[in-house]
Parts: C-alpha cells; structure tokens; sequence
C-alpha cells in the first residue's frame, strides 16, 4: 500500500455481496457444501456427510471425544490453516505491499460480521481484539462521570472494567442482581433504568445460566426515552440465533468470534448505530489508523478522524486474526444462522429419545452378541407358544383318561386317601358291634372328614354316588365339621 495515494473505497459504506475469501468453484469449499444440504431442516446424515469432512482434521485428532466446549473455544475448520497462510503469503510475496490484501480482508471480515448480525452497513463494525476493548472505546467517550446500569451476570472481560471504572471514580455503577433462581427479569432491568442514566450494559445470553434476556426492545425504548444509550454484548449469542441489532436500535454491540463463530481469539468487534457515525462521538481509545490518511503521516491539528466507524479504529491491527476468523464466519453465513437455531430447538427432545434408548440398553448383552440372542429368543418363544398350543389341543381331543373326568380333574381318591380310608375299615372291623359305625356314616362323615379332596371331586363329578348325609362343601374345613357332626349324632342315636 503506497501511502498518499491510498483513499477509502466507497464499496466499504455497504455490505459487500461477495466475499473475497469464497472459492469460485471448489467442489470442497464452505458454501458448495452447504448447499448440498439442500433448503429443508437440517439432518444428522446430512450434516454428516457434507459439514463434519470441514472438521477432519480436529475429528482425527480425538475421534473418541465429543467436544462439548463450543461455548467457550469453537471447534476450528481445516480451511483456518490455509486462511492463515494466506494472511502470511501476502507478507513472503509483497513486503510492505502486503497492507492491499490485508485491508482488503478487513473489508471483508467487516462485511461478514455486518451479515450475521443485520447490521446496516459494513462501515458500523469496527474490528477489536477483545469484547472489553470496545466496551472502554464505548466508556471513553463520556466526559464526565457516567451513570452506568448493568447486570452482575455480564461477562468478566465487561464486569472487571466496569467494576475498575466504578472503584476510580470514573463511572457511577450500578447492578441490577439476579433472583435466586440465578436468573434476571427484565422487569427489574427497566426498574433500574431511571433518569441521569447514561448507559445501559446487558448480555443478550446470560453466560453462566444461559439465560436469554427477553425485550431487548422493550430494555432499549426505556433507556433512550430517559436519554441513555444500550450496549448489548451479543457474544453468546451471535451464531447461535438469528441477532439483529438494526430491528431493536441499540446503540452498541461487542462480541468476537471465539465461540459459535468458530474464529479463535483475538477475531472481535465493536458495532456503533449508524447515527453515531456522524462524527459527533468520538472516544479516547483511538490510534493512527482512526485517521483519515493514515498511510500519509500528515499531523492536521486538531486530528482529522476518518468517516464511519474508521474514527474507533486505533492503532496497528492484528491483521492476521482476520483470516484466523475467516472459515468459520464463512460457514455461520452460509448456514444461516436461523436454520440453526431451528435444529438446536429441536435437540432437547432428542436428547430425551437417546436418553430413553440409553436406559432400554442398559441391561442389554453386548452389541456383538445381541442381535443373534434376540433372533433366538424369538425363535424360542414362537416354539413354546406353539408347543402350548398342541398340548392343549391334544388334551381336548383326547378320550378321558383312567381316574379323571372330561375336565382333567381326579375322580378317584389318591394313594393318601385311600390309605386312610382302608385304616378306618380295619379300625372299625375290630371293634365290638356296638361300637361298629354304619356302612352310611363311615361312606360319608368319616371320608368326607378323612379324604376331604378325593370325596369333593368325586361328589362333583359323580353327584348320584352322593348319600343322603353327603354333603358337598365349600372347603376342606367345612367338610370336616360336616362329617364330626354326622358322627356325634350317630353316637347320640346309641
């Protein structure tokens, strides 16, 4: 880049409508593969197939691991290291001629970023190394002490330097706290917004709950009606669901691309509304490169700032994080951010499934075996139910057998009663005549006393055999009341 001759390129005042890092063919490159997933919800063997080879080399690494820290460090694609070698090949060919492509990446990081978030203009984001970066760019723009309101579930990268700026007497701070559910009602939020408020700091995704705040528009209306400004920090949340910073109005926004968006660190921002863009807020945090000619060293007093968000710029940029973030931004646009939010709602009720499957598994053989015993296990109980079925059937086909009648049961006594009963004969032979018990009771109270359940089925299947004095009970112990009293009676009698 040839200094003096170097002025700002109007195309930068839109967002550009094609990345320079896109392959113009490339069978493997991001967006040919995610057009292969067609425009219907997203699959598992559709993501398989098409997105996971973009991971390759981060999947061999630890193919045994399912890498569930996206919320912290985003997993990287493999088209990261050849982005980087080509930041660092336009160094080896060109020397200092190397700021033409690099100013053009930032262009077009810029322009990716302005996608995501629905930012008016490629112009309102400013590239930062860190989220706190353009929180103290936001915070050095007030003169005086600020009145500032935010969250005690804000980020630690945002909640130190507010905490440092409050304990020094640069800010007038104040939190708003959490229920003891851990979670934050907006209702409390807009309480908290009273007149004298200069500026509102509130996370969009609570990072430690994961809380979502809700009316965000409703939070931004109440601030500006007392005459603050908001800052939203849409890290969290940036790749995760569709964020459109235009469509609720805030007048700032930070976040970065180590998370969802897959870039690594030192890949963040600073959004401004474009109304602040008119150069009527400027910020102590600015370098050489918030010139409007940077590259002719001319010392203008006062300075001239550049127009747009170039005035937040500050001084030599970490050029090389710009195509560290270039693959994941890439795919987060070609994806489209709403489609993946789409599946993500989806996979709780997955998750319950799996977990369903996981429970109906655990007393299972394992899976080498399973399968076969399953087979055989069926095979086994179609044979029993059928050898049931022939059994029965033989049964009710076949002529009664000796001792039992039509329905299976005895109707002769067993071995026990029969042996009983022959023991009462003989008693009953040695006796005197007098003391002899008739034919009649000995028949009937005595067996039915003696051989309860032979003289209850034979009653029940024979009932002609049944005496006068037979009775057919209901159970064995009445059976054997029923022949005691048949014998007290004959004794009476005598």
């Amino acid at each position: 880049m040839s200094g003096a001759n170097v002025k700002p390129d109007d195309s930068r005042t839109a967002v550009a409508k094609r990345d320079p890092g896109e392959s113009e063919s490339g069978d493997g490159s991001i967006e040919s593969r995610v057009a292969a997933l067609g425009d219907g919800p997203f699959t598992e063997a559709a993501l398989a197939t098409h997105v996971a080879p973009l991971f390759s080399r981060s999947l061999r690494a630890s193919p045994e691991r399912i890498y569930l820290a996206n919320h912290s460090l985003g997993r990287p694609l493999d088209a990261m290291d050849d982005d980087v070698r080509a930041g660092l090949a336009a160094w080896y060919a060109t020397m200092g001629d190397a700021w033409d492509a690099w100013m053009a990446e930032m262009d077009a990081y810029r322009t990716r970023l302005a996608r995501l978030m629905g930012a008016p203009a490629c112009t309102c984001v400013v590239p930062k190394t860190s989220a706190g970066q353009g929180l103290r760019a936001v915070l050095n723009t007030c003169d005086s002490c600020a009145r500032v309101v935010a969250t005690r579930g804000e980020f630690d990268s945002l909640d130190v330097i507010l905490r440092e700026y409050a304990r020094r007497g640069r800010i007038d701070l104040a939190f708003v706290e959490a229920h003891a559910d851990g979670r934050f009602a907006t209702g409390d939020l807009l309480d908290a917004i009273v007149e004298r408020t200069d500026l509102v700091v509130v996370a969009e995704v609570i990072f430690n709950t994961g809380q979502r705040i809700e009316r965000i528009d409703a939070i931004v209306e109440r601030a500006h009606r007392v005459g603050a400004r908001v800052l939203l920090d849409v890290y969290h949340s940036l790749g995760v669901f569709p964020v459109d910073v235009a469509a609720v109005d805030v007048d700032f926004a930070v976040g970065g691309s180590y998370k969802y968006l897959r870039g690594g660190p030192g890949a963040c921002f600073l959004y401004l509304h474009p109304r602040h863009l008119d150069g009527s807020l400027r910020t102590l945090d600015i370098g050489w490169f918030a010139k409007r000619e940077p590259f002719s060293y001319r010392r203008p007093d006062p300075p001239e700032f550049a127009a747009g968000g170039d005035a937040f710029l500050e001084s030599t940029p970490a050029v090389i994080a710009w195509y560290q973030a270039r693959a994941g931004q890439r795919l987060a646009v070609a994806l489209d951010v709403s489609r993946v939010f789409a599946r993500a709602a989806t996979a709780p009720r997955r998750t319950a499934r799996r977990a369903r499957r996981r429970r109906q598994r655990r007393h299972r053989r394992p899976w080498g075996v399973r399968d076969r015993h399953a087979r055989t296990g069926r095979r086994m109980a179609r044979s029993a139910r059928g050898a049931r079925h022939r059994r029965r059937r033989a049964r009710e086909s076949a002529p009664p057998l000796p001792g039992r009648g039509d329905d299976g049961r005895r109707t002769r006594p067993g071995r026990r009663s029969a042996r009983r009963d022959r023991a009462l004969t003989q008693a009953s032979a040695s006796r005197s005549p007098r003391q002899q018990l008739p034919t009649t009771v000995l028949d009937s109270g005595c067996r039915a006393s003696t051989g309860l359940r032979s003289g209850i089925h034979r009653s029940r299947a024979d009932p002609d055999r049944s005496s006068g004095q037979t009775r057919a009970t209901a159970s064995p112990a009445a059976a054997r009341r029923a022949g005691r009293a048949d014998c007290a009676r004959y004794a009476a009698s005598r």
